[in-house]
């Protein structure tokens, strides 16, 4: 597993391969497994149709809907490794 959150403390060539596997998880819609969410969260996605980051990133009406009813907690947990997802992007 990737550790997302530990970005800035990373190599260049380390820094190199999560930009482009960053990439690769939103332009070719990565599976959300590969994102370091906690079981819960992965298996409340899953159950409700949310497989990839992509969905995750620019959720439709019904996404945008399930994202909704999940827990505070889960959100936080979501939107904390989407963005450092999109900072990896950047970088």
């Amino acid at each position: 597993m990737h550790n997302i959150s530990n970005i800035k403390s990373i190599n260049k060539d380390e820094l190199e391969k999560r930009k482009e596997l960053y990439k690769r998880l939103v332009m070719e819609d990565g599976d959300i497994t590969e994102l370091e969410l906690s079981i819960r969260s992965l298996v409340y996605l899953k159950k409700n149709g949310i497989n990839t980051v992509f969905q995750l990133m620019e959720p439709n009406e019904k996404e945008a809907s399930i994202l909704r009813g999940m827990s505070e907690k889960m959100l936080r947990e979501i939107s904390d490794i989407l963005e450092d997802l999109k900072k990896g992007i950047e970088d």
